[in-house]
């Protein structure tokens, strides 16, 4: 089983431009696909650009309606994670990036920058 996955759940241009350094890209139009090839007990943190875009928390209703059992929203997304500094590859140069937002629940299981970035380094996927 895979330690971790983190996965860009955006549209490959985005993710082109920019993205969280170790993370895949599944766009949302694929992802349920992808997820039924994967081990359910997976653990797995989905992603899209900011607190205001509702990509991660459709990603992570995908996870759970297929009875994922550790899936995680990070809903502050690229934008909150490249202003903390945390590694990013691309040219990140997309103007949401600059943006400051906050958060709002959903209804989701989420995960913070701070926690998420612990288990990216847990994993040695940083």
């Amino acid at each position: 089983m895979t330690k971790l996955l983190v996965i860009n759940a955006l549209a490959k241009k985005y993710y082109d431009d920019c993205h969280i350094l170790g993370s895949l890209s599944i766009p949302l139009d694929k992802l349920e696909a992808y997820a039924r090839t994967l081990d359910k007990k997976t653990p797995i943190v989905v992603y899209c650009a900011s607190y205001s875009c509702p990509v991660s928390e459709k990603a992570w209703r995908i996870f759970d309606a297929l009875g994922f059992t550790s899936v995680w929203a990070y809903e502050g997304g690229l934008a909150e994670w490249s202003q903390k500094g945390y590694p990013c590859a691309g040219a990140c140069q997309e103007e949401y990036l600059n943006r400051q937002e906050t958060w709002h629940e959903r209804g989701v299981k989420t995960i913070t920058a701070e926690a998420l970035k612990e288990m990216m380094d847990d994993a040695k996927l940083l």
